[in-house]
């Protein structure tokens, strides 16, 4: 799969409901994807899609907000900030040591004191379970990033980490309005991305922490 193929699946959707976005398409000498949530756009066409139907609208550009200056992020810096998203126990399937039998296969029966293949594991030693996963931290729905004022679902923001990795830069430019109520434009190397920010509530920590919520922060640095 080519670079440019790998960053179109990334947002594609899903939904069996919207068939329409789940395949990419051409709009404009540009070919697209989105998921209805955060959309990519890269230079140039590709024969294997068709194209995108604007309904009611002339040009897709009425989806992406009057630029408005320029803010540098750097991958590096966001990547380090998704990565202090603290790990959480979490559980996955998985093959574990049989409870029964000590993972040895056999049991000895007490009445006749005969070894015999265990029965809960039919003498393998292993049964299916839940097991540990220490690779399984804050599930991204849950977590959140501040980037200057605007607060974005980490999924999101792992996404703009991801194409500035596979185009080779770490500069990551945000042209749009600092307002909450603005699509967000990136200019990530051939790549323009729109990112709908989350809505700010008001809810304590008490709040946030039973709703399974984690907010981190991305230190703004201008180059």
């Amino acid at each position: 799969m080519s670079t440019r193929d790998e960053i179109l699946s990334m947002f594609v959707s899903n939904d069996d409901l919207r068939p329409e976005l789940m395949k990419p398409w051409n709009c404009e000498g540009c070919v697209g994807a989105t998921n209805g949530h955060v959309m990519v756009l890269l230079n140039g066409e590709d024969v294997r899609y068709s194209r995108f139907i604007l309904r009611e609208r002339t040009s897709v550009a009425y989806l992406f907000p009057e630029r408005d200056g320029e803010r540098h992020l750097s991958a590096l810096a966001l990547q380090a900030v998704l990565d202090s998203i603290p790990h959480v126990p979490a559980k996955e399937k998985g093959i574990e040591e049989c409870w029964a039998c000590g993972g040895t296969g056999e049991c000895t029966c007490m009445d006749c004191n005969v070894a015999h293949d265990c029965g809960q594991c039919d003498g393998t030693g292993e049964i299916e379970g839940e097991v540990d996963s220490p690779t399984v931290r804050v599930p991204d729905k849950f977590a959140q990033v501040f980037i200057g004022k605007i607060l974005y679902c980490a999924q999101y923001v792992n996404l703009l980490v991801k194409v500035a990795n596979m185009l080779q830069t770490d500069d990551i430019v945000n042209v749009s309005p600092e307002e909450l109520t603005h699509a967000q434009e990136f200019l990530i190397g051939e790549a323009r991305l729109l990112v709908m920010p989350m809505r700010q509530d008001i809810a304590t920590e008490k709040e946030k922490a039973k709703r399974g919520l984690y907010r981190c922060e991305y230190k703004q640095v201008n180059a």
